[in-house]
């Protein structure tokens, strides 16, 4: 029986990240993805006359050297375009009106986004009380630090554009745990913070964020890793109908033009969607199995209209607009795509994409793709004075778009714990797990690589020492040498 190191399911951004790490490391990797394509909710296209649109995530934000090393060693570093200046002005609409985020504390304090009492609140933070060891959710423990303005202006919108969440259902523990410890062990954001500038000094290693993507689009990084790997190891069209360990080998049973194929693995890593688990461990306890199923993902609604340029009168001289629940607006927010990246897009167009749905409003982003161009096309009326119809729509709807992290998310994170426990050799990794972000789905895919390396060499000295015992065995009844054969089971 042919049996691989490792099977990666699930070809979303952090099992690429993590079939990448395995196979520098030398392992007999497979990556088996159920679409005809790589990166997960990561889809770029080239559109005629318009330019390239991204059909999920629209950027990637890190400062971390790890990943720029990896774009190195993926030989696409010199590839990535950076958002420059109108990637820092960002918006939200309050009162009928954007407003621009004040990004330094001159600008937030002459911003009016934010009454003179609710500035004056804000003094007050260290004095508020702590809730050790209690959670609560996300807009709570904002407005109870920080005041109601803050929880309803700044926060709210925030979660909105990171998580499409509700910030009333979102544990503050399980999205903000840094946080959330930093204050219960200090007694404040304002000195959890201090204390963090203080241990951030003399750090000359730290570079600034960078707002990026690529000329192709944010696909041109999955692929790429997809191309470096090589078709033999990524299997794409297999949908794999389950996973089971027989004795000390994992056999995975996928389905491709309507036919079964085997393969066994010493270890498997599912970086699938949590509801898929327990639909490929079918043999696996169903207590942990089920928790993950409760697990809940906000369907969002992407919306891309390409006007031509003389049809939008705003200048588009920032990031975006994100909008508060108070605002009553039927999307989450706009990005200006071709304020960002301009040379992805037709010099004489204009490229928006609208988020809809999410956690805030899930049905909407279910409705009909006339219906929701026609929303996000009033919403441009409205705020960025579009005065003609798109030159080109387009919609794609995620109804898995992102897990939501809430009450109770810990413990069902807790049962995937559990599940890898009672399972040797099976890792569970993915967005539900170490954060939704793009780069969060990237360290993840990491992370999962390094407990597969680390399980492996734990398991070493035990194959060592029953190799030694079966060789000592077979020396004196006058067999081989063990020095040879040890050598062979620790490999």
């Amino acid at each position: 029986m042919n049996c691989r190191d490792v099977v990666v399911i699930g070809a979303g951004i952090t099992g690429l990240s993590a079939a990448w790490e395995l196979s520098r490391a030398g392992r007999d990797v497979v990556l088996i993805e159920r679409a005809d394509e790589v990166g997960g909710v990561i889809r770029s296209q080239r559109v005629p006359r318009v330019g390239v649109i991204d059909l999920g995530p629209q950027t990637v934000r890190s400062k971390d050297p790890a990943l720029f090393q990896h774009l190195e060693d993926l030989g696409i570093a010199d590839d990535r375009i950076v958002a420059g200046e109108n990637g820092k002005a960002r918006y939200i609409v309050w009162d009928g009106e954007l407003v621009e985020l004040p990004h330094s504390p001159g600008a937030f304090i002459a911003s009016g986004l934010l009454s003179s009492r609710a500035k004056l609140r804000l003094l007050a933070e260290p004095f508020r009380g702590t809730r050790k060891g209690e959670d609560e959710s996300v807009r709570k423990f904002f407005k109870r630090r920080l005041g109601k303005e803050v929880a309803e202006r700044l926060v709210d919108p925030f979660v909105a554009g990171v998580y499409a969440g509700d910030p009333r259902q979102l544990s503050m523990e399980a999205v903000f745990p840094e946080l959330k410890a930093g204050v219960d062990r200090s007694g404040s954001i304002v000195r959890w913070g201090l204390s963090r500038m203080r241990g951030g000094k003399g750090d000359r290693s730290k570079r600034a964020a960078e707002l990026f993507s690529f000329p192709e689009g944010l696909a041109h990084w999955p692929r790429t890793i997809a191309e470096k790997l090589g078709e033999d190891r990524v299997w794409l069209g297999h949908k794999t109908v389950s996973a089971r360990r027989i004795d000390d080998v994992w056999e995975i049973r996928t389905k491709v033009d309507g036919e079964v194929r085997t393969v066994h693995a010493k270890q498997v890593v599912l970086a699938v969607p949590a509801n898929r688990v327990s639909k490929i461990l079918k043999d696996a306890r169903r207590s942990s199995t089920h928790a993950l199923k409760d697990i809940s993902y906000s369907p969002v609604a992407t919306v891309h209209l390409a006007y031509r340029r003389e049809s939008v009168t705003h200048p588009l001289d920032g990031f975006g607009y994100l909008c508060p629940s108070a605002a009553g607006r039927k999307v989450l927010g706009v990005l200006w795509i071709s304020s960002l990246f301009p040379a992805r897009v037709e010099d004489d167009r204009v490229l928006l994409t609208t988020f809809i749905g999410g956690a805030r409003d899930p049905q909407r982003a279910y409705e009909s793709e006339g219906h929701l161009i026609d929303i996000a096309y009033r919403e441009h009326r409205r705020f960025l004075g579009a005065s003609t119809p798109p030159a080109h729509a387009q919609v794609k709807l995620w109804k898995k778009g992102i897990p939501q992290y809430e009450f109770g998310h810990l413990e069902r994170i807790a049962a995937a714990d559990r599940l890898e426990e009672e399972n040797p050799g099976l890792h569970l990794a993915g967005a539900y797990r170490w954060g939704v972000s793009v780069t969060d789905c990237w360290k993840g895919g990491r992370r999962v690589a390094e407990q597969v390396l680390q399980a492996e060499a734990s398991d070493a000295p035990e194959a060592a020492d029953a190799a030694d015992a079966s060789d000592r065995g077979a020396e004196a009844a006058g067999g081989a040498a063990a020095e040879h054969d040890e050598g062979v089971a620790v490999a």
